[in-house]
């Protein structure tokens, strides 16, 4: 028995849902974390409460609080939060973040307020589904850079939590080359993402198609 066209379709979009869902590297360690990232994702990861499920909820909300406002991803830069979820940006350096975030003691730990976090929360509960690390391009483009995006884990959260700000700068290895900027890693985002939107085209011109056959 020959499989029905729907059942097609819903095999290949979940296949370009799953890829263009790990489109963006995923950093798990405080080691992996870009330098002039790593205080503003602390300051975020302080915000957040996990229960005892592992389930991750913000503790402020996310459409005044910290300049934190709705992000609409026009420029696609991630892939469209499910229903009931909006994507959230966070970052633009004020008065109502610590001064060790607005003024870093160190060079290398200045991110020049490029840097932001987006997250998908869900609009009911603030109940937190996914997060990113991204920066603005060079000036003056406002738009993200989708070649210094990436996924924060949970774990990653969690190892965040246990540790001062000032310490995690002394557990940072000198040595350690931030991931934001390893080529490959970059090339790779980029690649992902350009096959993504080739699924996308091929499901339009399979639905297209199938259109047209069944007049």
């Amino acid at each position: 028995m020959k499989p029905s066209h729907g059942v097609i379709i819903l095999c290949v979009l979940a296949t370009v849902t799953l890829i263009c869902e790990s489109a963006h590297q995923k950093l798990n360690s405080v080691s992996s974390v870009p330098k002039h990232s790593l205080l503003l994702l602390h300051w975020f990861a302080n915000q957040i409460d996990f229960d005892q499920y592992g389930r991750v909820t913000l503790t402020f909300n996310p459409n005044t609080d910290f300049g934190s406002h709705p992000y609409a991803n026009y420029e696609g830069l991630l892939y469209p939060s499910p229903t009931g979820y909006q994507y959230y940006t966070v970052g633009n350096l004020n008065l109502s973040f610590p001064v060790h975030v607005r003024n870093p003691p160190a060079r290398e730990y200045d991110g020049r307020n490029q840097v932001r976090i987006i997250f998908s929360a869900e609009r009911r509960n603030n109940r937190i589904r996914s997060v990113f690390l991204t920066q603005h391009e060079r000036y003056p483009s406002s738009s993200y850079d989708p070649n210094h995006t990436f996924e924060i884990s949970t774990i990653l959260l969690r190892d965040i939590r246990r540790f001062s700000w000032d310490t995690l700068v002394r557990l940072q290895s000198p040595a350690s080359t931030p991931t934001s900027y390893r080529g490959n890693d970059s090339v790779c985002s980029t690649c992902l993402m350009f096959t993504c939107f080739i699924l996308f085209l091929i499901v339009a011109i399979i639905i297209i198609s199938l259109l047209a056959n069944a007049k």
